[in-house]
């Protein structure tokens, strides 16, 4: 009877070890599945890029207080417009609020200020 119990605790402990070193080998199997996953191409754009095309990208429209020109100009989706000072090459976008102004078929922001000749500065209000 004694020898019955010590060869089924010898048994229980063997299946114990076993179960724990089955489950050690589980970890290590999971561990070495590595998921993959394909990261997205990394688009240096900016801003986003012309039909999803990473490699032909457009220059963003100018925010708030940076400054404008012809070729840099701001971003009227947010209604914002180049504002010029006298003389200055470069404008500063500012949020276009008002009624524009057209004067000899030009138009002007309101607050924008402009010159109609070397003596003469106006500005759209």
């Amino acid at each position: 009877d004694e020898r019955s119990i010590c060869n089924l605790l010898l048994l229980l402990s063997l299946l114990s070890a076993a179960g724990r070193f089955c489950a050690a080998i589980k970890n290590k199997i999971r561990t070495k599945e590595a998921v993959i996953y394909a990261l997205p191409e990394q688009c240096t754009c900016n801003c986003p890029p012309l039909e999803g095309d990473c490699e032909d990208c457009e220059e963003c429209p100018r925010r708030l207080g940076e400054p404008c020109d012809i070729e840099k100009p701001c971003d009227s989706q947010k209604s914002l417009v180049c504002k010029y000072h006298p003389g200055e090459p470069e404008g500063i976008c500012s949020e276009s609020s008002g009624i524009p102004c057209v004067v000899y078929n030009k138009t002007y922001e309101h607050g924008e200020t402009f010159t109609l000749d070397c003596r003469t500065q106006c500005a759209c209000q």
